[in-house]
């Protein structure tokens, strides 16, 4: 549900002055939930993170029935294609009913519309996704345009950012505000 590696790591970097002088000040994480599904990859954010953390917290769970609580800010990346779309557009809007006015939604997802790069990111999807020792899975993908309209409809405000300059791939940041 979130990254806590990233936000932690920007929050170092701001407080060791190495912070680019033109940003916003990096976020200051009060409390960082993870949702995973498989338990060796909740047993090794354990041995990053401790197991204690004061901040951080990953826990076993599927986003298809997680209750998502309350958020500032939900990140998903890579993640949505694994499910089919209704399951995609029930936690679409479980995560706007989690987010409050001015809440962000960070979701990495491939653009079908892109051609030879959208099927090279499927192709190394599945050997991934095979060589973690998982079946190779259906990938419920959809045009960066049908994502876009989508979120909007639950009442985002969607900015999209392209991943790929100088890479063979098609993926795309989508920035989800819900407006003030």
């Amino acid at each position: 549900m979130c990254s806590p590696p990233w936000l932690l790591a920007a929050r170092q970097q701001y407080e060791a002055g190495n912070w680019p002088k033109d940003w916003p000040a990096a976020p200051k994480p009060l409390k960082l939930r993870g949702i995973e599904l498989m338990q060796k990859d909740v047993d090794r954010a354990a041995r990053a993170f401790g197991a204690n953390h004061p901040v951080v917290r990953i826990e076993l769970g599927d986003m298809t029935t997680a209750d998502f609580g309350q958020a500032d800010v939900i990140t998903i990346l890579d993640a949505l294609h694994y499910f089919d779309h209704a399951h995609q557009i029930d936690v679409l809007q479980r995560i706007r009913a989690a987010l409050p006015p001015g809440g962000l939604f960070l979701t990495r997802v491939g653009d079908a519309s892109a051609g030879l790069p959208y099927h090279l990111c499927n192709w190394v999807d599945h050997a991934v996704t095979f060589m973690r020792g998982h079946r190779l899975p259906r990938l419920y993908c959809r045009p960066l345009a049908e994502w876009v309209a989508l979120l909007q409809r639950f009442g985002f405000v969607v900015e999209t950012d392209p991943m790929n300059e100088g890479k063979p791939f098609a993926n795309v940041m989508l920035v989800c505000r819900v407006p003030s």
